[in-house]
């Protein structure tokens, strides 16, 4: 009972057990305090639990999460600048491949130039070839540099004689903070990666019932959705809810349903790209949307006059791969059989059997020539080369399957300017007398074209544009001719099978010979392909409007093809071809060594960011070594007071305090 009723003088009266609680607590709660900044010494640190300081805490966290962000964005503009330094080294190597190029084309294109040298360049240019598709699929650990956004994979491949484009997309953007891709895409680096021929014809699909509401533009171009539309015929109304129906059968049935009650006899059908009404009795029929913009997006509003077809407005019908072609109004006639070329190899696809555009599609790719047939926002179709150094035709196979589908590539309405890669055909016009200086057209006289039974006659296509425009002037030459030269005896067409104008001697003269001859130092004759050799009474041109994609590996191409056939004027045009090469891999050389700098700009700044960072991060984290050691001594003494005045409180009894 002593220790309960003992009395300490120093705690002014406090129960010696209430005081030795209170002391053994400040004991405990010196010691932790002297423990935590024991372990802050080994760790470094002043907080060993969040509750320590939550404030500091949440600080310490958030700079941790952002320095871990800003070193994985370091890592990665790290990185960037590594591809784009790997880019920059290919580019310089292709800028002075092309540039060696250049000039051995135009030290070729001397007219001093012989065959046997122009020969033997040509494989020192196949060499080139080889080494451009070596530095085409270049990588840098394992990324392809030229494979835009899919740099997994060799963006080019060999195909059919030529290179196939496989990459996508602009370019990879990885986590630079910058939004800057660090490859390039083919088509930047090399030029195009596809070329096409445009289609001619809208084949202005129609509106049946197959088709479906959400594939029509509307009458307002808006599109069609749901809503609901009021029939009235003189008293009689009756509302018809088209919300759901997904195909224009579905509108039709309900629309007739609705009709059926109000108006016995009355019927509703489609009417080319729209709707028509056909109305029984004596009263008109109105039509109004109650809800929704389905009336007027299917044209079907207004009034619609009694005893008569009328019809509403054009639903604009997409062309979809989807589109039947039965529907196409665009087609005037039955599908046969087409002729695809590309690098000297042939295909003929038959389309007779074909039921929608996806069909077509299909048959084409099934061909394996690089060719691709796409639908285009304006109703037509157009055929895609995807492959350099190959140039592909599109021509019939004995019938006009080509041409109903706008497709050839060689048609009456093939402009002149897509001959030769481009290049066009070069006519002579508004020539001058040099002595007089009076207009002279005599020098304007393009070729000759010489028949079997020795006449001949001149040719000047001056405002030629297009391919029926030349055949036009050859018919009309040959008839102004003295004596004439009817079409019985001399013919100029497009041909049957493939592509090329086709001339047909039936002069019946055995005395001459069937020849095409230039004039005036004209290459019109030649750039039209009329200088192929005659074969009976016909000469055959070559297609010269094949379609080829613009690249830096077509253009070298071209130039081996040119120096091989010791064609002067081609390797003219494969010069000029390559100094616009030459020119856009300066541009992107130039670019891309911007983003390289962009890079490194972001690098210096994300740096200084990073120090920044750390330097916060210490002050709330770090221990301050002179502070916390000044703190343990205070502690140290602070234990050493306690424990000598807990001594004292136990050695006190009653008898002190008596006494």
């Amino acid at each position: 009972m002593r220790s309960m009723m003992s009395l300490n003088p120093i705690a002014s009266r406090v129960p010696t057990l209430l005081a030795g609680r209170l002391m053994g607590s400040s004991i405990a709660q010196t010691q932790r305090q002297m423990l935590d900044l024991q372990l802050g010494f080994a760790s470094g640190t002043r907080l060993q639990r969040g509750s320590d300081d939550p404030r500091a805490t949440r600080a310490i966290q958030l700079l941790q999460s952002s320095m871990v962000r800003r070193d994985q964005r370091l890592n990665a503009i790290s990185w960037g600048e590594a591809v784009l330094g790997r880019v920059d080294t290919s580019l310089s190597s292709l800028t002075d491949l092309v540039t060696e190029a250049r000039a051995l084309a135009v030290g070729q294109s001397d007219d001093s130039a012989d065959s046997d040298s122009r020969a033997a360049q040509a494989v020192v240019v196949s060499s080139m070839i080889d080494q451009l598709f070596a530095e085409a699929n270049a990588e840098w650990q394992g990324l392809h540099i030229f494979g835009g956004q899919n740099g997994g994979q060799r963006p080019f491949s060999s195909f059919l004689g030529g290179v196939r484009y496989l990459g996508s997309g602009e370019g990879l953007v990885n986590d630079n903070g910058l939004g800057l891709p660090i490859t390039l895409s083919g088509d930047e680096a090399f030029g195009a990666v596809s070329a096409r021929v445009e289609g001619q014809v809208d084949l202005n699909p129609g509106l049946s019932e197959g088709v479906y509401l959400e594939d029509l533009g509307g009458v307002d171009g808006q599109g069609v959705s749901g809503g609901v539309v009021e029939l009235t015929v003189g008293s009689n109304t009756a509302e018809v809810d088209l919300t759901g129906a997904a195909t224009v059968g579905e509108a039709l049935d309900r629309l007739q349903a609705g009709l059926d009650t109000i108006a016995p006899g009355s019927t509703v059908a489609t009417d080319g790209s729209g709707f028509s009404f056909t109305v029984a009795g004596a009263d008109d029929l109105v039509v109004a949307g109650v809800a929704g913009d389905i009336g007027s997006g299917l044209g079907l509003e207004g009034t619609f006059v009694a005893g008569t077809t009328t019809a509403g407005g054009d639903t604009q019908p997409k062309l979809l791969g989807r589109t039947r072609i039965a529907d196409l109004e665009g087609l005037t006639g039955a599908l046969g059989s087409i002729r695809l070329e590309n690098g000297g190899n042939i295909q003929t696809l038959d389309l007779s059997g074909a039921e929608t555009i996806t069909d077509l599609q299909n048959l084409i790719d099934s061909a394996d020539l690089g060719i691709r047939l796409e639908v285009e926002q304006n109703g037509t179709l157009s055929m895609f080369n995807e492959v350099s150094g190959t140039w592909m035709s599109v021509g019939e196979d004995g019938g006009d399957t080509a041409t109903l589908l706008g497709l050839r590539s060689m048609g009456l309405d093939t402009p002149l300017s897509v001959f030769n890669d481009g290049d066009g055909v070069p006519i002579r016009s508004g020539s001058v007398d040099p002595e007089t200086g009076l207009p002279d057209p005599t020098a304007d006289v393009d070729f000759t074209i010489s028949l079997a039974d020795g006449r001949s006659f001149e040719v000047d296509l001056s405002g030629a544009q297009t391919v029926g425009d030349v055949l036009a002037a050859l018919e009309a030459a040959a008839g102004a001719a003295t004596p004439p030269i009817g079409p019985a005896e001399f013919t100029a067409e497009l041909a049957t099978t493939g592509n090329g104008i086709v001339l047909t001697d039936n002069s019946g003269g055995v005395t001459g010979t069937f020849t095409v001859t230039p004039a005036n130092g004209s290459r019109a004759a030649e750039a039209l392909g009329l200088l192929a050799p005659v074969s009976g009474n016909v000469i055959s041109g070559e297609d010269r409007s094949m379609v080829a994609v613009e690249s830096l590996f077509t253009h070298l191409k071209a130039l081996e093809k040119a120096l091989l056939q010791n064609d002067n004027w081609s390797i003219e045009r494969a010069a000029i071809d390559l100094q616009d090469d030459l020119d856009r891999l300066i541009d992107v050389r130039g670019a891309a060594g911007a983003r390289g700098e962009r890079l490194l700009l972001a690098k210096d700044r994300e740096s200084e960011l990073s120090i920044m960072e750390a330097s916060l991060l210490g002050e709330a984290r770090d221990l301050d070594l002179t502070d916390a050691a000044l703190q343990l001594t205070n502690l140290e003494q602070q234990l050493q007071a306690t424990l000598a005045v807990t001594a004292r409180m136990q050695q006190l009894t009653l008898l002190n305090w008596l006494g």
